[in-house]
């Protein structure tokens, strides 16, 4: 068997750390690029302006819950 070391102290933070980042950076992207083709799509500032809504009240509800 093959023993894997795992990061321990700050390197174990620095990669949760990193890959949060990597993750939020992606999720803003990904919000921004539905937005924009939502509006290519329907040509209407409601349906974009309702697609940003949808994409930020679930996060903003669910903000108070890990602490």
């Amino acid at each position: 068997m093959h023993k894997t070391t795992q990061p321990a102290g700050m390197a174990a933070f620095l990669v949760i750390w990193i890959g949060q980042v990597v993750s939020i950076l992606a999720s803003g992207m990904s919000q921004f690029a539905l937005t924009i083709w939502m509006y290519q799509q329907t040509h209407s500032a409601t349906a974009m302006g309702l697609m940003s809504v949808f994409y930020i009240v679930p996060s903003l509800l669910s903000l108070h819950l890990p602490g």
